[in-house]
C-alpha cells in the first residue's frame, strides 16, 4: 500500500542520512588532517572506514545506502548532492571492490532510469573539485607537532592505496586457494562452519583469516547443498523483483542491492553484512504487501 511505502521511504532514507553523517564525520577528520592537524588514530585518510572498522565493509554499507537514495530521493539537485558526497567517500575508502561495484550499480541504476549520464557526470565533477581541494591543502601544510616530534608518517599527499600490496595479495591467495581445498575435500555438505578458521590462518596482524569470498565460503564450509540453500531463494528473489524493477520502486531497491552484493562477494564475504538484509528485507516486505493487496 501507499503507506507502506511510505514507510520504507522513511526507514531507507534514515539509513542514506545515517550514512551521510558517519562521510561528513570522517570527511571532516580527512580534512583536518590534511590542514596539518594531528589526528592520532581518529582517521587514516587512505582508508577511511567509518564505523566499520574496515574499508570494504564500509564500502558495501556506502553501496546499500546508495540503492536507497538512487530511487527513492526525489530531486535532481539531492540525488547529484548525495552521490558526489558517496563518490568522495569511496575514494578515501580505496576499496577496489567498492569502486567496481559502485560502476555496476550506477550502470544499473541508469538503466532503470533512477539517475541520468548528466547527474552522473555532476557529481563526479563535484565529488573532484572536493578531493582536489583536500589533497591541495595536504600538499601544503607541513606535518603537525605531537608531543614535540614532528608527525611525519602519514601526511604530505592524501592519495589512497589502491594497488594491493604483496601482503594483501599473499593473504588472499591463501584463503582462496585453502577454501577451494576444502571444498574438494567436503565437496557436498562442506567442512562444517569455522572449518577453515581452525586451520589457523593468521593474517600479518595475528588476525585467523577467513576466506575472501562468499561464494567459495559457502561452497568450503556447507557444500554444494548450503550453498543451494542459499543461492536459489537468492536467484530466485533477483528474476523475479528485476521484472518490475522499472515501474516498482521497492523492486528497484532489491535489485540494486542484490547489484552491489553479487559485485562486490566475489572477493570479500559480504554475506554477514546487516546492511543488505535490513534493506532487502524491508523492501520485500513492501513487495508482498502490495502483492496481497493487488
Amino acid at each position: 500500500s501507499s503507506g507502506d511505502m511510505r514507510a520504507f521511504r522513511v526507514f531507507a532514507l534514515t539509513l542514506v542520512g545515517a550514512a551521510i553523517g558517519v562521510i561528513l564525520v570522517d570527511l571532516g577528520l580527512v580534512f583536518v588532517h590534511a590542514a596539518g592537524v594531528y589526528t592520532g588514530n581518529l582517521v587514516n585518510p587512505q582508508e577511511i572506514a567509518g564505523f566499520a572498522q574496515n574499508r570494504n565493509s564500509f564500502a558495501f554499507q556506502l553501496l546499500m545506502a546508495l540503492a536507497a537514495a538512487f530511487v527513492l530521493l526525489e530531486h535532481r539537485r539531492q540525488r547529484v548532492a548525495v552521490l558526489a558526497l558517496f563518490i568522495v567517500a569511496f575514494w578515501f575508502a580505496g576499496s577496489r571492490s567498492g569502486w567496481i561495484s559502485f560502476v555496476c550499480l550506477s550502470g544499473l541504476a541508469w538503466y532503470f532510469g533512477r539517475v541520468s549520464f548528466r547527474e552522473l557526470a555532476a557529481a563526479f565533477a563535484g565529488a573532484g573539485a572536493l578531493v582536489g581541494v583536500v589533497v591541495a591543502i595536504s600538499l601544503k601544510m607541513p606535518p603537525p607537532i605531537h608531543h614535540g616530534h614532528q608527525a611525519a608518517a602519514g601526511y604530505g599527499l592524501i592519495v589512497p592505496q589502491f594497488l594491493p600490496d604483496h601482503s594483501s595479495m599473499t593473504e588472499r591467495f591463501v584463503t582462496l586457494v585453502g577454501g577451494w581445498k576444502l571444498f574438494v575435500s567436503h565437496p557436498i555438505f562442506g567442512g562444517g562452519l569455522g572449518a577453515f578458521v581452525n586451520q589457523k590462518h593468521l593474517t600479518g596482524d595475528g588476525i585467523p583469516l577467513v576466506i575472501h569470498s562468499t561464494e567459495l565460503w559457502l561452497l568450503a564450509e556447507l557444500g554444494l547443498v548450503g550453498f543451494l540453500v542459499f543461492a536459489i531463494p537468492g536467484l530466485y528473489v533477483w528474476f523475479t523483483e528485476w521484472r518490475v524493477a522499472a515501474v516498482d520502486r521497492a523492486a528497484a531497491v532489491v535489485t540494486l542491492c542484490f547489484m552491489g552484493f553479487a559485485v562486490m562477494s566475489v572477493p570479500a564475504d559480504m554475506l554477514y553484512q546487516r546492511t543488505f538484509w535490513l534493506m532487502v528485507g524491508a523492501a520485500l516486505a513492501v513487495r508482498h504487501s502490495a502483492l496481497k493487496e493487488s
